[in-house]
């Protein structure tokens, strides 16, 4: 009987001994697991970043709605937007989600490796671009389709305009699936990579031609950094193959031209964009002017406007007494290199 009772305690001793070795062990695990972690967490872009308080709230809104936006999507599958194919999620996220909206009205870092032939929307394309004069659509042998404002004697073409006149109001969406993966069904449509990678390979032989158009060209361009514009991309950096332009006289044009075009572009874009900022900046110093003149009489009013003049009116004279000390410094240079209309000079000032 004894025996047996300091068995059991011998044997309780050594599990109770084991649990805070384990214990011990695992709080260790999760001390180290931890600091790994931590680590990692400063290596990621921006970890150095201290959010003021604003930002902070910034940042706990943005968090509250995509916490919300994930849970949701794990109780409705069919709602989960990261789960499902981009074709059926793409207008849900727009239609739904407030983390995109708020997104898609922040500032962008930078748009990286972009390719320009991608850069626009297929869209905007069949919407304007299909309405310039003279595009041809054409097939070549291997029943490949090609966009185009040259003739070509050994393809079947047809004017885009006789075309649209042809459908109707369906034409838009019959244009742009010539250069739009989309399906409805994409399991069904592209049930492997090879079935999609030859038809976007596909697409860009349809709408190569139609881009070095030197009237295409510059349209194309000029609305992919309206767009980034429009997106808040603070920054780009554009992936272009360089081939010879044509125009309308079917006159070619070099490849270095695109270089010559797309700094044509920026420059007109930077002087638009900055009218832009501008108006935009104007629009909100109106409003905190308005929110700060805000119960004040007319009275302080017209004081607040003669300070203002005041202090314009002093540092216009001040601008005034500078460059004439300037003249006065530059005629002294002169006088003493013994310019003989120097004196008259000096006499008039």
């Amino acid at each position: 009987m004894f025996r047996g009772r300091f068995t059991f305690t011998i044997l309780i001793f050594f599990i109770f001994s084991s649990a805070a070795t384990a214990s011990e062990s695992n709080a260790d695990y999760l001390a180290r697991r931890s600091e790994l972690l931590q680590m990692e967490d400063g290596l990621r872009l921006g970890a150095g970043v201290k959010l003021n308080e604003k930002e902070i709230k910034v940042n706990n809104l943005f968090k509250t709605l995509k916490d919300k936006e994930l849970l949701n999507g794990y109780i409705n599958p069919e709602r989960n937007v990261p789960g499902i194919h981009f074709f059926k999620g793409k207008s849900q996220m727009e239609n739904d989600s407030r983390v995109f909206r708020l997104l898609k009205n922040m500032p962008k870092g930078a748009a990286l490796n972009l390719h320009t032939m991608a850069s626009v929307s297929s869209e905007w394309i069949a919407q304007n671009i299909s309405r310039t004069p003279g595009l041809l659509n054409c097939t070549s042998k291997d029943g490949t389709i090609i966009l185009t404002f040259r003739k070509k004697t050994n393809m079947a073409c047809t004017t885009v305009s006789e075309e649209r006149e042809k459908y109707g109001s369906e034409y838009d969406k019959l244009f742009e699936s010539l250069f739009n993966l989309y399906s409805p069904t994409p399991e069904v449509t592209y049930p492997t990579k090879k079935e999609i990678w030859n038809r976007y390979k596909t697409m860009y032989y349809t709408i190569f031609d139609v881009i070095n158009y030197l009237p295409v060209f510059r349209t194309f361009h000029w609305h992919m950094l309206e767009q980034l514009y429009d997106d808040n991309v603070m920054y780009a950096e554009i992936r272009l193959d360089f081939f010879p332009l044509y125009d309308e006289n079917n006159k070619i044009y070099p490849a270095n031209q695109t270089i010559i075009e797309l700094k044509d572009i920026e420059k007109k874009m930077k002087k638009i964009a900055m009218k832009k900022t501008n108006k935009i900046m104007m629009k909100k110093m109106k409003k905190i002017t308005m929110k700060k003149m805000k119960g004040i009489t007319m009275k302080k009013m017209k004081r607040i406007a003669m300070k203002r003049v005041k202090k314009i009116a002093v540092r216009r004279a001040k601008q005034i007494v500078t460059k004439r000390k300037d003249m006065k410094e530059n005629m002294r240079i002169k006088r003493k290199e013994k310019d003989p209309n120097m004196k008259i000079l000096m006499n008039i000032i």
